[in-house]
């Protein structure tokens, strides 16, 4: 009988030791879970942050874009728009009255003939059809330092 209860108090101890173990498994799998439920939000949470400013970058960008395709059309159109009011040597000498359509076509058969790759005012001051001061005038107009 000794030794039944003998077993029965080794059998109790071994049972509690077990339930005691069972038990801090237990906690310690409650802790560990609950931290990575943690975690896991706080991941989460990042991931849906990341994701709202990554389609806010998508909708800047885009914006961007569209702004950047409208100044280059601006910009291309401002650059037509120059080049088509652009005043040119003839129109200076044909406005102004220094020369004649005859004269300025005597000038271009003139630097057609000799390949040369005079201006128009060149041609016509060497076939001495203007001076030098009518030159320098046209000039002066043409890059906008008129007198």
């Amino acid at each position: 009988m000794f030794e039944i209860a003998i077993f029965s108090i080794i059998t109790i101890l071994a049972l509690s030791t077990t339930m005691a173990m069972y038990l801090k498994i237990r906690e310690n799998f409650i802790k560990d879970s609950e931290q990575i439920n943690k975690e896991y939000e706080a991941i989460q949470n990042e991931y849906n942050e990341t994701k709202e400013k990554i389609a806010e970058l998508k909708k800047r960008y885009e914006e961007l874009e569209r702004e950047f395709v409208k100044l280059k059309s601006m910009e291309e159109q401002k650059r037509i728009s120059h080049n088509e009011n652009r005043i040119t040597e003839k129109d200076i000498l044909l406005r102004d009255r220094l020369v004649t359509r005859q004269d300025i076509k005597k000038a271009e058969e003139f630097i057609q003939m000799n390949g040369s790759s005079f201006s128009v005012l060149d041609a016509l001051l060497l076939l001495g059809k203007i001076d030098l001061k009518t030159a320098e005038y046209v000039k002066a107009q043409l890059y906008g330092n008129g007198l």
